[in-house]
């Protein structure tokens, strides 16, 4: 996130505030940047520093300014005053708003805290998971995992929806529960509406849930790796792969095929094989299969969604994720 610091807060030069402010950036929690460098209230502000702490200043100024060509930044403007503007584009905050902001960890949303944290770090790659994980390590991130689609929705609408800035402090990744291309849920048609209602970014899948983003590749892996249930599971998923894309796209790995599904979902596995029919007719077990992503130290599942060509569907949510997230490295 970069704080935009404002004239106003150089004609006011009030240190608590603005050393305040350069003691986070200096902590790596923020990028700083000076809406008007050249003007004469900023210059006698600076000029005042301690040559130390003015060098240090402009190094975090230079920091911002090569970090904003290469990456795009979520951008707050700091101002002087007693009320923040949380709804203007860019957000006006206080630089007591703006410190609060930056002091409190960002909190992803999920359905399951260990599976869906596992996927999303999955699906972020080398290029996002690394930051990720150190913002979860130095406790600026946390993963919020709330229970389910109708818990997530309730969080979002009794409790996120007080805080003035959740835009700018929270982000949710949870299942469409679609049954087939484009019927999605209710519940998670529900969330999503919530999410808009007090304008929290959200990402909701496309394919049915987690399960049905892992490789075939990995489904193999996952049916020899164990001896003792290879003979179980081998014919499991090559039943699996006799079903076309879509199929597989919004498979309920829990239980199979649905006892009494809608139309769109009846047409939709109308194709499958009856030798494979029968062998899914109760699902596969979804909680192993999620768990794949949590077992993927090395990336393997990774390398081979890039290959499959998954990943493309959540790069523009992560990417928007990222914009929020980015704080200087090193």
């Amino acid at each position: 996130m970069k704080l935009v610091l404002t004239d106003s807060l150089f004609e006011a030069a009030d240190d608590l505030h603005l050393l305040g402010l350069l003691h986070r950036a200096l902590r790596k929690r923020c990028y700083l940047a000076v809406r008007s460098p050249n003007s004469i209230d900023y210059h006698r502000w600076r000029d005042g520093l301690p040559r130390e702490r003015r060098d240090a200043w402009d190094r975090l100024l230079d920091w911002t300014l090569l970090d904003s060509t290469v990456h795009p930044l979520c951008t707050v403007e700091v101002i002087e005053g007693d009320v923040s503007d949380w709804a203007a584009k860019p957000p006006k905050l206080t630089a007591t708003d703006a410190m609060d902001l930056i002091d409190q960890p960002f909190q992803i949303l999920l359905e399951n805290a260990r599976y869906d944290r596992a996927f999303l770090l999955a699906m972020a790659g080398p290029a996002y998971r690394p930051l990720l994980e150190r913002l979860e390590t130095e406790g600026r991130l946390a993963f919020w995992g709330v229970g389910g689609l109708s818990e997530l929705r309730l969080v979002v609408e009794q409790r996120v929806a007080l805080r003035p800035g959740r835009r700018l402090s929270h982000w949710a990744l949870f299942d469409s529960d679609a049954a087939a291309p484009g019927h999605v849920s209710d519940e998670a048609r529900r969330a999503a509406a919530s999410c808009r209602a007090v304008s929290i970014p959200f990402h909701r899948l496309e394919r049915r849930a987690i399960e049905n983003y892992v490789p075939m590749g990995a489904l193999y892996d996952w049916a020899d790796a164990d001896r003792r249930w290879r003979d179980a599971r081998r014919p499991l998923v090559q039943s699996f792969a006799q079903l076309d894309e879509a199929q597989r796209r919004h498979f309920h790995f829990k239980s199979g095929f649905s006892a009494n599904p809608t139309q769109e979902e009846a047409a939709l596995f109308a194709t499958v094989p009856g030798a494979a029919r029968q062998a899914l007719r109760g699902g596969m077990s979804s909680a192993d299969i999620g768990r794949l992503f949590h077992n993927d130290i090395r990336g393997r599942i990774r390398a081979q969604v890039d290959k499959d060509g998954a990943g493309v569907e959540l790069a523009p949510s992560l990417a928007r994720l990222m914009e929020l997230l980015r704080v200087p490295h090193g």
